[in-house]
């Protein structure tokens, strides 16, 4: 067998070829060079030829036709002849036909051969095959010939060392330089300097590695990307490939075989002068574990012999931390520094990006001029700590991608301004809109009612933050400082932690955004470590909170415990809001705010309750009893020390309403509608034995927790689900002991004011929500982005320059898929719109809540209500047409009916179908057996089973006398759904005609013939198209029934018995409510829709014609 690595492909075959001849042509004699002489006219011929072999088995003598390859020679009387596959030349006058000369003489040859069948294979033509004249130097003597193919060798040589390169940097190493021109990019902007020496290190003779050094976002990717623009224009661009550490490690487990993978990649990138390119080459520095694996030392060799040019992005912190543990190598590379530019050359970065996109995607959003200073402004007052132009740049591609549109359909591109800038980066940032927007006022008066509501009994210091909330709205905060640092001093349990959480939920939208840290947990001598350092592996707790949530409040809990050495770390975050842990990262705290508590001076306090402890007495002893436990440096980085006070009895009682309000808003509660009632004089026991001067509300809490919770859960998991809708009154007895009465349908389902018309609301929400989330609705969303999507594509392709052929196909297909996208797109618009709509309506009632307003009642909470309750049903409207919006052929069926007994199920079934298809614009036609005398079955042809299609309003008279022979129907609807909506109604239907005597019992069985509504010659000679064989009436009064009619709250039973929905008392009037239920239950279960569209199949034939005549006469009439 040949060696495959010693064979020769392509080009390098014909070159091999070209280099002997002119080896062994130099010095051959004339006649033998004559003889390599090739003639004019020579060409390549291929013919059929039918080779035919005796040992081939008799039913296979058919012989195959073959094309043959051979090469014909003009000669003067004729033609000479090679047929290639048998290496065989012969001679064919002028005259004869070339075709059957090479048919006779092949056929011939290989019946001399007597060759095998197997050997027959070499006849078989390959792949391709193409005639190549070589052109032969044979001007030079020995010496310049030997010279001259040496050459040739070399470029040979060369040209296998670029393709093996290739192969082995395609593995490992993606061609960013082909990426990188596939699209146009923006030009760059401020980096003149940069980009000249980039330039001169990169397209030096001298092969030079480049470091680019810079913090992230300040533009190092966008540097070398144009230099490769530029230097791709001026046609000296080098290719560049990209990896990473883990390509080039993928796979490498054995000892040895990373280092040959790497050797092999950086020969290949020398071969090929490119360029390798790691976007992080501190990549390169990773814990290898015990491995012992150096890459770096491997690469190092290469830059050290200038074999490779290499070009590497490394942060500036982490190369500070990189740089002393491999000096050698990275004092190898040449360094470009990108340091981070200003405020005006991001701007003038951003007006460039803008100028690009205009000319280059004319469809996508486009930024007013006011939008991008909005975003300059916003990124250089709320993300100090990333650098221009990155941060902006990235903030100006989210907001063009958040409102980008579909130009087929829109017509023009969205034009975005400030407020929309705005509004994006609120939602991202959680920083809310009224600090923001300059344009957005801040009321005061507001702010401080919403903290009042959390907060009892703590006017000073409510007051104090809100004052600071109105700096930060003016942006007069310190730019190198925290938003705010507060010390709370005060009791124990007077609200210090909870107006931390109010103020996080007013200022960041969320109490999550406050992260809590007690800090008796960090007085150990490691506590700095664990807080704040961390170590190579692990993080600092508080740094990575704070890199993790850079906009929202920390709270250091009893700052007093702490272990000294953390104040001291403290102070630099406190002064210039930045901590960095131990791998040299910073966190930074511009838009954090800093609250610590403690307890000093508390106990001072305590001791001057009485007549003269007012509140400017507590704040001097807070405020001294602060300068003796911490020191003046300490002090001196905080904002305010602000007191809390201890709480009154009536404070107390103040949150005690709050705590039971909170504890009505619990799931248990309002998922019941169940209201709690709690009147004053329960409230004022209760706020009296929860509390305590030493401990204030946390007391309380406990009380309320051990004497009404408790209690409230075990009612109601007594009640179990009497309690739905029910009020819950507390009350004392007559040794003060709290009671418990529980009244049922007097809650919050006949109360459609306050707080219980919120909850109803949200659980509008939540209903809806669940349904919005179906995997068919999800599908249905992502179909019409992929429609969107072929349209964009096909409008791209079929542009002015487009081939014909592909406007033809555009014109063809794009009418097509825009009537496709209409309609689905109508279908989620408006499941969009409604869900909108009632999220809108929970907002309106979730303000009102907060503002108080639980126990107002109102018209205007009755018409929200109302509202939700609309929205949630004009969205239920659409649910079922989206649920089968996908399902192919959905807007026909063809039915057989049966019923099994006298019961008159068909008539109960059938007849008012009749009239619901009228309602609903479906076209609905009746097949009944030829048995039943009917209209036109004179001329129907003889022997079919069903006769001529009939009205529905004749076969709803024929069921509707009383001695109606009819016991079995063919039936076909089309219209809108029609199809999938009824195929929900196979199945047996049961009907109970007399609660005393089950005999009575109606039954009918509907089954799924095919999804169209035309009967064909074919379906009325197939037995799939007759009626089933049923059970018998003893079973089915055993079987489970698909709808259970008639009886008290009839059922649906779906998903083989596991869920039963209840059935409307007019069912054909809202056959599409019962639907719905049936389509959530299905999809909620996980099952595909179409499982249960189930036509049929084979093995559901229908019984032969003597039982069915048997059956016939056992009911007494046609089956």
């Amino acid at each position: 067998m040949a060696n495959l690595a010693l064979a020769a492909h392509g080009d390098e075959a014909a070159i091999e070829l070209r280099l002997y001849l002119e080896s062994f042509l130099a010095s051959a004699r004339a006649e033998i060079r004559a003889g390599f002489s090739s003639e004019a006219g020579v060409a390549l011929r291929f013919t059929d030829v039918a080779i035919p072999h005796d040992a081939t088995p008799r039913r296979f003598r058919d012989a195959p036709r073959v094309s043959i390859a051979a090469l014909t020679a003009p000669g003067r009387r004729g033609h000479w002849v090679i047929i290639l596959p048998l290496a065989h030349t012969f001679w064919v006058d002028r005259g004869d036909d070339l075709d059957d000369a090479i048919r006779r003489e092949t056929v011939r040859v290989a019946a001399a051969k007597d060759d095998q069948p197997w050997d027959y294979l070499r006849l078989l033509p390959p792949g391709d095959t193409e005639l190549t004249r070589l052109v032969v130097s044979l001007g030079e003597g020995g010496a310049a010939a030997a010279e001259t193919a040496r050459k040739k060798h070399v470029h040979l040589e060369k040209a296998t060392a670029k393709k093996n390169a290739l192969a082995v940097l395609g593995s490992i190493a993606s061609p960013w330089h082909e990426e990188r021109t596939e699209t146009k990019h923006p030009p760059i902007v401020g980096r003149e300097r940069e980009l000249q020496s980039l330039r001169a290190l990169l397209e030096a003779d001298t092969r030079t590695s480049v470091l680019l050094v810079g913090d992230e976002l300040s533009g190092k990717s966008a540097l070398l990307g144009a230099w490769f623009d530029d230097a791709f224009r001026r046609d000296a661009a080098r290719p560049v490939y990209r990896t990473s550490v883990a390509r080039l490690l993928a796979g490498m487990s054995g000892l040895g075989q990373w280092q040959a993978r790497l050797g092999r990649v950086l020969e290949a990138i020398e071969t090929l002068d490119a360029i390798l390119y790691f976007e992080n080459i501190g990549e390169l520095f990773g814990d290898r574990g015990a491995g012992g694996i150096d890459l770096p030392g491997v690469i190092r060799a290469f830059i050290d012999e200038g074999r490779v040019r290499l070009v590497g992005e490394v942060d500036t912190r982490a190369l500070d931390v990189l740089a002393p543990q491999s000096a050698g190598f990275f004092s190898a590379l040449s360094r470009v520094r990108v340091p981070a530019l200003d405020a005006a050359a991001s701007a003038a970065a951003l007006v460039a990006h803008r100028a690009h996109h205009l000319s280059t995607e004319e469809h996508r959003p486009r930024l007013t001029p006011g939008a991008l200073a909005t975003i300059v402004a916003l990124t250089d007052r709320y993300l100090p700590y990333l650098p221009h132009p990155g941060k902006a740049v990235r903030l100006y591609d989210e907001v063009r991608a958040a409102h980008d549109k579909d130009p087929s359909l829109v017509g023009m591109a969205a034009e975005v301004d400030v407020a929309d800038v705005e509004r994006h980066f609120g939602v991202q940032t959680g920083i809310p809109q009224m600090l923001l927007g300059e344009g957005e006022a801040l009321d005061l008066g507001e702010v401080e009612a919403r903290l009042r509501r959390r907060v009892v009994g703590q006017d000073g210091a409510v007051e104090t933050l809100v004052q600071t909330v109105a700096v930060m709205k003016a942006t007069l905060s310190p730019a190198d400082k925290p938003l705010g640092v507060f010390l709370f001093v005060g009791p124990t349990g007077v609200g210090k932690t909870e107006l931390a959480r109010a103020l996080a939920e007013l200022i960041f939208g969320s109490e999550s955004r406050l992260s809590r840290f007690d800090m008796s947990e960090y007085a150990d001598p490691g506590a700095v470590m664990r807080l704040i350092r961390g170590n190579d592996r692990r993080d600092g707790l508080l740094t990575r909170v704070i890199r993790q949530q850079p906009f929202g409040i920390v709270l250091l809990d009893e700052i007093e415990k702490a272990h000294p050495a953390v104040y001291d770390l403290l102070l630099g975050a406190l002064g210039e809001a930045r901590l960095s842990d131990a791998r040299g990262r910073t966190a930074y705290l511009h838009n954090t705010i800093v609250i610590m508590t403690s307890n000093v001076g508390a106990r001072a306090s305590k001791r001057r309750i009485g007549i003269g402890a007012g509140a400017g007495s507590d704040l001097e002893r807070y405020i001294d009893a602060a300068r003796a436990h911490f020191r003046p440096e300490f002090l001196n980085r905080l904002d305010r020390i602000i007191p809390f006070h201890s709480l009154s009895a009536g404070e107390i009682r103040s949150i005690a309403r709050m705590q039971v309000r909170a504890l009505s808003r619990r799931r248990g509660l309002t998922e019941l509608a169940a209201v709690l009632d709690v009147p004053d004089p329960v409230l004022d026991a209760l706020a009296a034995r929860g509390y305590s001067e030493d401990y204030g509300a946390r007391a309380l809490r406990r009380t309320l927790e051990d004497e009404l919770v408790v209690p409230v859960a075990e009612l109601l998991s007594r009640e179990a689900g009497d309690a739905q809708g029910s009020r819950i009154r507390a009350s004392l007895d007559d040794e003060g002991a709290l009671r418990l009465d529980l009244t049922r349908g007097d809650g919050a389902g006949t109360d459609a004011s306050g707080q219980a018309s919120f909850h109803r609301i949200a659980a509008h929400r939540r209903t809806v929500d669940a349904w919005y989330h179906l995997p068919p609705v999800i599908q249905l969303r992502e179909q019409v982005e992929f429609l969107v999507a072929q349209l964009n594509d096909l409008a791209r392709t079929a542009g002015p320059r487009a081939r014909p052929k592909a406007k033809k196909r555009a014109a063809i297909l794009i009418p097509k898929l825009r009537a496709q996208h209409n309609l689905l797109d109508d279908l989620a618009s408006r499941l969009r719109q409604h869900r909108a709509d009632l999220s809108a309506i929970e907002e309106l009632a979730f303000a009102a809540h907060l503002a108080g307003r639980d126990d107002a009642g109102g018209e205007s909470d009755r018409e929200q209500l109302e509202e939700a309750s609309l929205a949630v049903d004009e969205f239920r409207a659409s649910l079922p047409y989206a649920l089968l919006a996908l399902q192919e052929d959905r807007d026909a069926a063809t039915f057989i009916v049966q019923q099994p007994d006298a019961q008159g199920g068909l008539r109960r079934w059938l007849g008012p179908l009749v009239g619901a298809a009228k309602v609903r614009g479906y076209h609905l036609t009746v097949h009944v057996p030829m048995a039943v005398h009917q209209p036109g079955a004179a001329s129907w042809p003889a022997g079919r089973f069903w006769g001529p299609p009939q009205s529905g309003a004749w076969a709803k008279g024929l069921l509707e006398d009383a001695g109606s022979p009819l016991r079995a129907a063919l039936i076909t609807v089309k219209g809108p759904f029609a199809g999938a909506l009824l195929a929900l109604e196979c199945g047996i239907h049961r009907w109970v005609v007399s609660a005393t005597d089950r005999t009575k019992t109606a039954h009918l069985s509907v089954v799924l013939a095919s999804m169209r509504s035309d009967v064909t010659d074919r379906d009325h000679a197939s037995k799939l198209f007759r009626p089933v064989d049923l059970p018998s009436r003893a079973q089915l009064l055993r079987t489970p029934a698909m709808r259970d009619h008639d009886l008290p709250g009839g059922r649906l039973t779906i998903l083989d018995g596991d869920v039963t929905l209840p059935l409307p008392d007019d069912y054909w009037a809202s056959f599409e409510d019962t639907a719905t239920e049936h389509l959530v239950a299905l999809a909620a279960s996980g099952r595909a829709i179409a499982d249960v569209i189930a036509i049929r199949q084979e093995g559901q034939e229908a019984p032969d014609d003597d039982e069915e005549d048997r059956s016939s006469a056992d009911e007494g009439g046609a089956p």
